[in-house]
């Protein structure tokens, strides 16, 4: 007798019934087409061993419908599909993670992340658990899918297939249909605000079509525009180029600029620039230190007030004011190089009382080796100690003040500055190039502003256009 014949069905109890097994093995069942005799269910376990049905057996049978079910397998528990996990991932420890920035009073997260970074990974589908059918044998399951990447800007996949990673550093985003992304320019439609949050992104370049309002704060790994003002108690730190088509105002706004700033005006802000400045109009009572040039001679290219200090030249209009506000312009000076020079000047004097102790030890045993013999155990351990000591003190001292004559070399590069005024300074000013510095008592035209040999020479600026 075929399973075949089974799932056909073959006649049983003098031909009142027929036993059926499904198409899968799964079920058996029994079909009367007479009315059953009384104990039937104490014989079908016999019958069913007759037609090898071993596993499922049922103690009692169950009716189904028009049947009886006396046997039913195991089914199969099928794998589950694969997912995808983004990051942070569930195993990190989300206090410690990089890039990951929740403002509190918005609670709006921004997720960071860097160049080759994990930002997804599969994790893998289930095998599943295999099933045993009424004849014993085993049924293997339907094993999980492998999910599909969905890939945006700034992301590959990598050569495993396993994970997805990030081709720039930028901004991490999951978009609504899943599609993964990088961004590595990132626009704000708006203003910074309280809707949304402090803002920090370490992608290329920044857009905030508006403005960047008070006490909020900017922090950008590369470039940032801001299409309108950057307003009072603002704090913002730029990595890259800084443009602002409005204002920097308020005496509580700090900005600082690792490369260039562009920008229209600024009033009473305080701003540390790592290259050059450019004025569209002017700037009122302002601290700023650059490392670069300065030029305002767009608008109204006006300075007054506060304090210039530039490591390279300064072009401008008009400096200073009809009510003769005091106005410090320096140019020339590099406040980082000046830090660095006090710093190397500092070491040097350190490192030569370091050398002066050393020798007078050395000096007292070579002394004490005279007077009592060849020097032994702790002695000859501490001179040996001492020399290796002073040896390495003067190599120390030569690297000093070899960075100091670099710095030297740059610092009087410097000098080299000059400050134009195009149209006029008035009375009040203070200019400074390099360590010398000039009062201005009289208003002047247009001049030119020099150092030479150790003064501020000035001069007609139309007799000196070079």
């Amino acid at each position: 007798m075929s399973r075949e014949d089974l799932v056909k069905g073959i006649s049983i109890f003098e031909g009142k019934a027929k036993l059926k097994v499904s198409k899968d093995f799964m079920e058996a069942y029994v079909v009367f087409e007479q009315e059953p005799d009384i104990g039937w269910t104490s014989r079908i376990k016999e019958i069913l061993a007759e037609y090898d049905i071993k596993h499922g057996i049922l103690e009692f049978p169950q009716p189904e419908d028009d049947r009886w079910i006396v046997a039913r397998g195991t089914y199969p528990v099928n794998g589950e599909d694969g997912s995808i996990e983004v990051y942070p991932f569930k195993d990190d420890d989300y206090e410690i993670l990089e890039g990951i920035y929740r403002d509190d009073r918005t609670n709006l997260t921004i997720i960071n992340v860097k160049k080759g970074q994990v930002v997804a990974r599969k994790r893998p589908p289930t095998t599943g658990t295999p099933g045993i059918n009424i004849f014993g044998e085993e049924v293997p399951p339907e094993p999980g899918r492998w999910p599909i990447f969905k890939i945006g800007e700034g992301v590959e996949v990598s050569s495993d297939d396993r994970e997805l990673l990030a081709i720039w550093p930028g901004k991490f985003e999951v978009l609504k249909d899943g599609t993964i992304t990088v961004l590595k320019e990132w626009e704000i439609p708006g203003s910074v605000d309280l809707s949304t949050g402090n803002i920090v992104f370490w992608g290329e370049r920044l857009i905030i079509r508006q403005s960047i309002m008070g006490s909020m704060e900017v922090r950008t790994e590369g470039d940032l525009e801001v299409g309108g003002n950057i307003e009072d108690e603002a704090q913002v730190t730029v990595g890259g180029n800084l443009k602002v088509r409005g204002i920097i105002r308020a005496g509580l706004t700090r900005v600082i600029v690792s490369k260039d700033l562009a920008c229209g005006a600024v009033e009473y802000a305080n701003l540390t620039v790592g290259g050059d400045v450019e004025l569209g109009d002017y700037m009122l009572d302002a601290e700023c230190n650059a490392k670069g040039h300065l030029f305002a001679v767009t608008g109204k290219g006006l300075i007054a007030g506060g304090a210039i200090r530039v490591g390279g030249s300064i072009a401008v209009k008009v400096l200073g004011s009809q009510a003769f506000v005091p106005t410090i312009v320096l140019s020339g000076r590099d406040p980082v190089l000046d830090k660095m020079y006090k710093e190397r000047v500092a070491q040097v004097e350190e490192t030569a009382d370091k050398i002066h102790k050393v020798k007078d030890g050395l000096s007292k045993l070579i002394k004490l080796e005279k007077t009592r013999g060849k020097l032994e155990g702790k002695g000859l351990v501490l001179k040996e100690s001492l020399t290796s000591a002073l040896m390495n003190l003067i190599d120390e001292l030569e690297r000093i003040r070899y960075e100091l004559r670099q710095i030297e070399e740059r610092l009087g590069m410097l000098q080299a500055s000059k400050i134009q005024v195009w149209e006029r300074v008035y009375p009040n000013c203070t200019i400074g190039i390099e360590n010398a510095r000039l009062e201005i008592k009289e208003e002047l035209g247009p001049t030119l502003f020099k150092f030479d040999q150790g003064t501020i020479t000035v001069s007609p600026l139309l007799q000196n256009k070079n």
